[in-house]
């Protein structure tokens, strides 16, 4: 057969034939593979990041409070996210601030040991004066741009100062000249309003009642050394509880359930003797 007798397509032809796209879907699924393998098997690093970390995710009704923290320079969602993990770990398990200070962070930043202790004592006394000249002492005249672009020192500082705030909001505590504390929590839901009032009877016998205002359903809890207390409610509003003190006790942990929600909101209400 003379070759020149068989007809021959052109580019244009073999496209509309439909055989082009064929090859062109199998090429970027092969590519689409090969990335996803490599990826997978290299995951890439996050600027802040020397290794690889496992987060876990914020559940989303907790996001907004998390966002609205008054910090110099936002940190990254990622960031917030390990932090808020590990003040909720820590909350009710660990009493001493600034303790709980130092051990919600060290996950998260480079500086360790003596540095960090350091940095994190400046920044609860600032934080205690409300001096912001503390602040820049700790970060310096000139801001950075964001976190990732932030010194080692100034991401442990800015981290320190998310964990001062978040354990602050985790914590209700009350004495005799500050017998009632509240806290307000932003949620995708709705706000979270949790009260705790320390109250002694004439016979000398102190308790803490509990309330929280809750944008639907949902349940609270206070544990005690040997004692669960718990109220729940199907609709939006007030639960509350009574917890008898004990003179040994000077610590309660409290949770909230929101319906639907994996995860609760912990709290601490610590009884102070000043």
């Amino acid at each position: 057969m003379n070759h020149e007798s068989i007809p021959r397509s052109s580019g244009q032809d073999f496209h509309q034939l439909g055989e082009g796209s064929v090859l062109e879907d199998r090429f970027y699924s092969l590519l689409k593979s090969r990335m996803r393998a490599q990826i997978e098997a290299h995951p890439p690093l996050f600027p802040w990041e020397s290794e690889m970390l496992e987060y876990e995710d914020v559940t989303v009704q907790w996001l907004p409070q998390l966002q609205a923290l008054q910090l110099p320079v936002p940190l990254p969602q990622a960031v917030l996210s390990e932090l808020f993990q590990q003040c909720q770990d820590l909350v009710q398990t660990v009493h001493q601030t600034g303790l709980r200070l130092i051990r919600s962070v060290e996950p998260l930043v480079s500086p360790t040991g003596f540095e960090l202790q350091s940095l994190a004592q400046v920044v609860a006394l600032g934080t205690a004066r409300d001096d912001e000249r503390t602040q820049a002492y700790l970060l310096g005249q000139t801001l950075p741009q964001n976190y990732e672009t932030a010194t080692p020192q100034q991401q442990a500082v800015l981290t320190l100062l998310a964990a001062q705030q978040l354990l602050q909001k985790m914590t209700l505590t009350l004495s005799s000249q500050a017998p009632s504390q509240g806290q307000l929590w932003a949620t995708a839901v709705g706000p979270v309003e949790v009260t705790a009032t320390y109250t002694e009877s004439l016979l000398g016998q102190g308790q803490v009642e509990l309330w929280a205002d809750l944008p639907l359903g949902g349940q609270m809890h206070c544990q005690g050394p040997d004692h669960l207390w718990q109220a729940e409610r199907s609709t939006a509003g007030r639960v509350n509880l009574v917890v008898p003190c004990q003179p040994s006790v000077q610590a309660y942990a409290v949770d909230l359930w929101l319906d639907g929600c994996a995860d609760p909101l912990k709290f601490l209400v610590r009884l102070s003797s000043d």
